[in-house]
């Protein structure tokens, strides 16, 4: 007997916080110049497979329709919004640059043995076609304007460079077999895990010393030094190193220093991250806030050039954030007026329970009892 994937439903316990939540991430991103794009919650697995990395195709629920296609319910939302572009753009029905929002729900199985549905409600940005830092920072301050009109303190965005490791990875000659070993042991902040793996595989002990820099668990400006002083002739390593300085330097002279923090080890996330890429985090709630990062080679996935950038934000672990200020700020449980019905004469409890909620207030009805 084949067991099902059990159903787990996302944590709302409080469908009205999300609701606002949503109300006030538009707000922002409109503010910004970006549209709302309604994704679709069904799609072909085959027209959507080429954006997705192994874990996302592993994750993703599929089923066979009467027809025989295989329909998939999304899993990531960004590849699917690559797609939609890419025919909008060759069909000259936009043009670049393109800024897109969403709130959408995405499926996906656990990684666990009991294979359980997770269902979870995003909010998030794509900025297509614009390249460099002009987009990275833009794409930052539409995030951190969101987290502070919504009222959240305590959060932190941790960034570092996919291209860096994948520059360094390539560069030291690792096999490619190999690659998703050290990534791991990067992401679990494992120096000497990634030592001891490169020097196995008898790895020159400057690319060595460089990737394993990369897993400095205290992380800070100073990775970015020693990356520098351990090949200083690295030219490809060096502008992406200044890159990061001048996105650090600009945004601290926006007034959010104390926000950012470099962290070479935080390359978790999309597989198709390729260039800077952050992780918002909690230390209250302990669990991400939600996560953004820049795509070069996505598009040519479904066959077109182009560049991207993008985050989304998880609108369970807001709410899971915000719910304590939210009941706090409404003064505990409302308190709500029961309207007792006369079955004889109905009109004067309505007539109360319309005045109470003239001044909005809440009311409910009570009927009758037989």
């Amino acid at each position: 007997m084949v067991e099902s994937p059990q159903i787990a439903p996302a944590l709302e316990q409080s469908v009205g916080l999300r609701r606002e939540l949503t109300f006030q991430a538009m707000r922002v991103f409109s503010g910004w110049g970006y549209r709302e794009l309604q994704i679709p919650l069904l799609d072909y697995f085959d027209s959507v497979k080429a954006g997705l990395d192994a874990d996302a195709v592993e994750r993703t629920l599929r089923f066979v329709d009467r027809r025989g296609d295989v329909m998939m319910l999304r899993t990531d939302i960004t590849p699917v919004i690559t797609k939609i572009l890419t025919y909008q753009l060759d069909s000259g029905r936009v043009k670049v640059p393109v800024r897109v929002s969403y709130a959408n729900k995405i499926v996906r199985l656990d990684r666990g043995n009991e294979r359980s549905i997770r269902e979870s409600y995003q909010l998030g940005t794509e900025l297509i076609g614009v390249p460099g830092l002009t987009g990275e920072i833009e794409v930052f301050l539409v995030a951190l304007e969101l987290l502070d009109r919504l009222g959240i303190r305590d959060y932190q965005f941790n960034v570092a460079d996919h291209g860096i490791a994948q520059h360094l990875l390539t560069q030291s000659g690792a096999p490619s077999r190999i690659r998703d070993i050290v990534h791991d042991a990067i992401v679990a902040r494992d120096p000497y895990g990634v030592r001891s793996i490169l020097t196995d595989l008898g790895i020159r002990q400057q690319y060595v010393d460089a990737v394993a820099t990369l897993a400095d668990l205290e992380g800070g400006l100073h990775q970015l030094q020693t990356l520098q002083e351990i090949l200083p002739d690295d030219k490809k390593l060096r502008g992406r190193l200044e890159n990061i300085r001048t996105l650090f330097a600009t945004l601290s002279a926006l007034g959010y220093k104390r926000r950012i923090r470099i962290d070479m080890a935080e390359l978790g996330g999309a597989g198709y991250y390729d260039g800077i890429a952050f992780n918002i985090v909690s230390e209250t709630i302990g669990r991400s806030l939600g996560r953004g990062g820049r795509y070069s080679n996505l598009f040519e996935n479904f066959g077109r050039k182009q560049v991207g950038i993008g985050f989304a934000l998880s609108a369970e672990a807001m709410a899971e954030k915000l719910r304590p200020k939210a009941f706090e700020a409404a003064g505990g449980t409302p308190r709500v007026d029961e309207i007792a019905i006369d079955g004889g004469d109905m009109v004067e409890g309505f007539r109360e329970a319309l005045a109470l909620r003239a001044h909005n207030r809440p009311a409910r009805i009570v009927p009758e009892e037989k």
